[in-house]
């Protein structure tokens, strides 16, 4: 009886090693990709969540980075150097990009790689973006934190911003505050756990925007955020432009009339007001949707290239 009882206890004893070692190999091979690093955020009531300052992570095999003002573009400084010309990206994950697409390929960055080219370093492309973020969000933070001095203050608005409201934070595994204790406790509670239990519950804010046919009450109050926008920024002698990403999704195409007309709307008034609007709905027809998006709303590295393509060709045809 006593030997078979220090046989069990051996052999718990190798199975409790084998179980800690096959624990700390996954937990290593986790971090070999990434998780357990996330991008952190920063919360502010003005404009809910913003990437944290100065943060250089290498997920899920591609480059994030965020400079000293929390946005995922190159360093700079706060204020333009003479000659500089700078254009201010303003929207939400789709200029973000995911954690998917390397750094050097989401648009913003690639306009920027192309405009410094041609014209000897002397454009400057910022990425104030953050996932989640309505049209109010981002009149918040610019109302909050300026326009770093910008020329140029582009506003990037997908289909579902047309009726978007404040996105308040929100305490979410997709929007962290601070480091997961391990990467198996984020792969569980990002990735496994929501898929279980709360399934299509994993998405940023603004792709929680209810079904369903728009509300025009909801769209009338989006389109006064973003006159408001518009004259903010005019204020500070800059130009406004709006770039429209559409949303490729299964109810936005049930609601097409409906999502189009509040398009429409919106395209009227720029034009009312000279304000340049740059649509990319023709563009991202012309490709296979599943080539331009992971999910009908955020771009691959195709989609990106296409957008930034397209902005630079009308920057230089409209460049003042």
């Amino acid at each position: 009886m006593t030997e078979t009882k220090r046989g069990n206890g051996k052999a718990l004893r190798r199975t409790a090693i084998m179980v800690v070692a096959l624990a700390v190999v996954f937990e290593i091979s986790l971090r070999f990709v990434g998780l357990g690093s996330p991008v952190l955020f920063v919360v502010d009531p003005k404009f809910g969540s913003f990437p944290k300052a100065n943060q250089q992570l290498r997920r899920f095999f591609v480059d994030i980075k965020t400079n000293a003002f929390g946005m995922r573009s190159r360093p700079v400084s706060y204020a333009k150097l003479n000659g500089e010309y700078r254009i201010l990206f303003v929207g939400d994950s789709v200029p973000f990009g995911t954690t998917y697409v390397d750094q050097m390929d989401i648009f913003p960055e690639r306009i920027a790689a192309i405009l410094n080219t041609n014209y000897k370093d002397s454009v400057t492309v910022l990425n104030a973006s953050s996932p989640g973020w309505a049209p109010s969000n981002e009149l918040g933070f610019i109302q909050a934190r300026g326009i770093y001095g910008a020329d140029m203050v582009v506003l990037v608005y997908n289909t579902k911003d047309l009726t978007q409201d404040f996105a308040a934070y929100r305490e979410s595994p997709m929007t962290p505050i601070v480091n997961p204790s391990s990467a198996t406790g984020e792969l569980w509670s990002r990735y496994i756990q929501p898929r279980i239990f709360r399934p299509g519950t994993m998405v940023d804010p603004g792709s929680l925007t209810p079904e369903g046919r728009p509300s025009i009450a909801d769209e009338a109050r989006v389109m006064e955020t973003i006159k408001a926008t518009e004259q903010y920024v005019a204020s500070h002698r800059a130009k406004f432009v709006i770039l429209f990403s559409p949303a490729m999704t299964a109810d936005v195409e049930k609601y097409r009339a409906d999502w189009d007309r509040a398009l429409l709307n919106l395209k009227n008034w720029a034009a009312e007001q000279g304000v340049p609007f740059l649509d990319m709905s023709k563009v991202m027809a012309a490709q296979s949707t599943a080539l331009v998006y992971f999910d009908g709303i955020h771009l691959r590295q195709l989609g990106d290239g296409l957008v930034a393509d397209a902005f630079v060709r009308w920057f230089e045809e409209n460049k003042q």
